[in-house]
């Protein structure tokens, strides 16, 4: 999986809400598949709390 693109995309969804481009920037740099087991990596750039 392309965690860089799914970031990204997760970045451009989220800003459509989210208009601080600080908190945009700060979850820019979170990689976010290192919070979820290997087996779940897949979910980390989903809209939605991590498991």
């Amino acid at each position: 999986m392309d965690f860089e693109a799914a970031r990204a995309s997760l970045i451009e969804h989220l800003s459509i809400e989210i208009r601080d481009e600080r908190v945009l920037a700060a979850m820019a740099c979170v990689p976010r598949e290192l919070f979820v087991p290997p087996e779940e990596q897949y979910l980390a750039y989903e809209d939605r709390p991590l498991p």
